[in-house]
């Protein structure tokens, strides 16, 4: 099975888990003419919402460990109050918990069973209030309203 399948697929089961923890889960997200890679997986937790990107790295040779990292990052610029890299059977994860010691996002780590394990929390977004970020936010809320009546 190809990485990017086995990606969809973990982001299936993680959206799955989610709602049964009552959190709203969206797939695959992406907004046309934004310029932004799609959000793998998006919650809505209380008033919030969290972008995460989703990266199967596996324990191959070679592995690298920054994958993932320009597109989490871009989350932000969706909007989300909360950005997440999430690894699926990482190798090693001390390379990327120092790049992500330094970014606004946060990292979690998939190693089988029903949750992620969050290793680093992700903190508010830093470009909420930005003109450009809450133009797209309101996109995105737009989108989600004729989806759920937001």
């Amino acid at each position: 099975m190809n990485r990017s399948r086995r990606e969809n697929d973990l982001v299936d089961l993680l959206a799955f888990h989610a709602e049964r923890r009552g959190l709203k889960a969206w797939k695959r997200v992406k907004l046309r003419g934004v310029g932004l890679p799609d959000i793998d997986l998006l919650l809505k937790e209380g008033g919030e919402l969290v972008g995460v990107e989703v990266k199967y790295i596996g324990e191959e040779r070679g592995a690298r460990f920054y994958l993932g990292l320009d597109e989490a990052l871009a989350l932000l610029f969706y909007g989300v109050d909360r950005a997440y890299l999430l690894h699926a059977y990482p190798a090693r994860v001390d390379e990327t918990l120092e790049l992500v010691d330094i970014l606004p996002v946060g990292f979690m780590v998939y190693r089988g069973g029903e949750e992620p394990e969050v290793l680093r929390e992700a903190p508010l977004n830093p470009f909420r209030g930005r003109g450009r970020v809450e133009e797209v936010r309101g996109r995105l809320e737009g989108w989600l309203a004729g989806l759920i009546g937001l």
